[in-house]
């Protein structure tokens, strides 16, 4: 029998130590598996930030051009009003419709024709 146990016992070793050796590199294998995901996982949301942060970095940008160009569209538009309100200014004191009493009127336009003196001023 003790033969016979030797060799159980043998064998009962060797099928230990092969179920413990196959936990081990399962484990070993899980171990390496949860690292790699968790880096993948790491990866991807730093790339996912960065690239949100970038975009937002580029929204910013192209708004604060957009408004530059707005503000310089803003000012040309108003010197051009401008211009624009002195020529209308102009024509109406040319003609005297100038709503502004302290404007002079520019001087009355007489015209002749055929000796007959003819008024066109608009007063």
């Amino acid at each position: 029998m003790s033969d016979q146990s030797t060799k159980e016992s043998l064998v009962d070793k060797i099928t230990n130590t092969a179920t413990n050796q196959g936990v081990i590199i399962g484990v070993t294998i899980g171990a390496v598996a949860f690292v790699v995901i968790v880096i993948i996982i790491i990866i991807y949301c730093c790339c996912r930030k960065a690239e949100r942060s970038c975009l937002k970095r580029s929204v910013r940008r192209m708004d604060t051009k957009f408004n530059k160009r707005k503000r310089e569209l803003e000012t040309q538009q108003q010197k051009r009003r401008e211009e624009l309100n002195q020529r209308h200014n102009e024509i109406r004191n040319k003609y005297g419709l100038a709503n502004n009493p302290t404007v002079q009127s520019p001087k009355e336009n007489i015209y002749t024709v055929e000796n007959e003196q003819i008024d066109l001023s608009l007063r």
